[in-house]
């Protein structure tokens, strides 16, 4: 009997606990956000799914806790980092609020690989416009941004260039800090192959010197080949005036290489080949020679 009417007793303080604090109620509920998130992505994505934990949320209150979010629609989250605010409001309006970052890593690409040639065909109007994905390879470059401008330049999406011929341009990328990464490359406005006007670049290989054992008088040297490119398709032949079979005198020789696109415009560069030792400049005189009379030595 006692331990009923004690049982009654203690419901009737905690009902009448509840109903003072909850009329009115102005306690806010609390709220614990999950924990901040990092979620690394392969080049060239730029946005990726993110599922965060609910939060927990508690009220002095009956009548239980909504809970809200302002994250991005469908859990879709950008390079870079999100801050997600949950709030939490009970039955009388008190609200709560928490915080958490989501922070997606990689997918930028911040290293640009400019192509050393590149024809574009020309507008018709005489005005060509050029844009960073003109000049570009390598990448995925999607979720960055990228610039152009010719040599020396100021950055900008595109650049419009009259006329036709060469061009050096440079392509830019935003960096996160807010300075630049560049690269450059030649553009050319109608191909600069109607009529083709420029020559080969050839590069020669060094310069190599040879030694040789005494009484030796020539030796065989065979020359790496040069390096030659041009800025019209078909290719660059390059010829030389080495000596037959590569066979080198002693001393110094200089060899021409000569690169002639199809075109007909050349470009020469020189190597010098020198061959050492060989020759014999110390002379030893017999010192007593007999000759027999009649005979011619």
């Amino acid at each position: 009997m006692h331990s009923v009417l004690w049982f009654v007793l203690f419901l009737l303080h905690y009902n009448n606990s509840v109903f003072a604090q909850c009329n009115p109620d102005i306690f806010a509920p609390i709220i614990l956000c999950p924990a901040s998130v990092t979620v690394n992505v392969a080049p060239g994505i730029c946005s990726t799914t993110v599922v965060l934990p609910a939060p927990t949320a508690v009220d002095n209150c009956p009548g239980g806790v909504s809970i809200t979010n302002n994250a991005p629609a469908n859990n879709i989250y950008p390079l870079g980092p999100t801050m997600v605010a949950f709030t939490a409001t009970d039955l009388a309006g008190n609200t709560a609020t928490c915080q958490t970052k989501v922070t997606v890593t990689g997918g930028a690409v911040y290293t640009l690989v400019c192509n050393d040639w590149v024809t574009i065909q020309p507008n018709p109007s005489g005005i060509t416009t050029v844009i960073p994905a003109d000049v570009l390879e390598g990448g995925p470059y999607n979720c960055v941004d990228t610039y152009i401008s010719l040599q020396s330049g100021t950055p900008a999406p595109f650049i419009n260039i009259t006329g036709t011929g060469m061009f050096v341009v440079e392509c830019w990328v935003l960096l996160p800090s807010g300075g630049y990464n560049k690269c450059w490359g030649n553009i050319s406005i109608g191909g600069g192959c109607a009529p083709d006007l420029t020559s080969p670049t050839i590069l020669c290989p060094a310069s190599t010197t040879v030694n040789v054992a005494p009484g030796i008088c020539s030796t065989a040297v065979v020359l790496p080949a040069p390096t030659a490119v041009d800025n019209c398709p078909g290719g660059v032949s390059i010829t030389n005036n080495a000596p037959a079979n590569n066979i080198y005198p002693l001393g110094p020789t200089v060899v021409k290489f000569t690169a002639s696109d199809l075109a007909g415009n050349t470009t020469t560069c020189q190597t010098t080949v020198t061959v050492t030792g060989g020759a014999s400049y110390t002379l030893v005189c017999n010192d007593m020679v007999t000759f027999q009379p009649g005979l011619q030595e």
